[in-house]
């Protein structure tokens, strides 16, 4: 049964059973605006690291180009993903590519990641 609030569930399970989701949290900032997403794990592991830099969507860069075409491999997506977790607070890959606050983080994943240096 799903409502507007709630799922419930009955049936039998074999155990181990896990059930889990993925969230995000978006701080309200006056007029309405969102914050940049935080991963909800990262608040109830205790180690968040707010900002209150608005979301801002612009589209995809030049460098948000190059990590596309990039990131197709799923070893360089599983790359990139361990990167953001470690530099950018595991910001989902979508809202890394297209948002703001993220430019020049983008131009050091490409160094990093894409290019890196011999």
């Amino acid at each position: 049964m799903a409502t507007a609030r709630s799922i419930s569930l009955v049936e039998t399970f074999r155990r181990p059973l896990a059930i889990g989701y993925l969230a995000t949290d978006y701080k309200i900032l006056g007029g309405g605006q969102l914050a940049v997403p935080v991963p909800t794990v990262l608040h109830l592991e205790g180690r968040i690291k707010t900002g209150d830099k608005a979301l801002v969507y612009q589209g995809c860069d030049a460098n948000c180009k190059v990590l596309r075409v990039w990131v197709r491999a799923s070893e360089n997506k599983k790359a990139l993903e361990g990167w953001l977790q470690a530099h950018a607070n595991s910001v989902s890959i979508s809202n890394f590519l297209t948002t703001a606050p993220y430019g020049s983080l983008r131009a050091t994943a490409v160094t990093e990641l894409v290019k890196p240096t011999e």
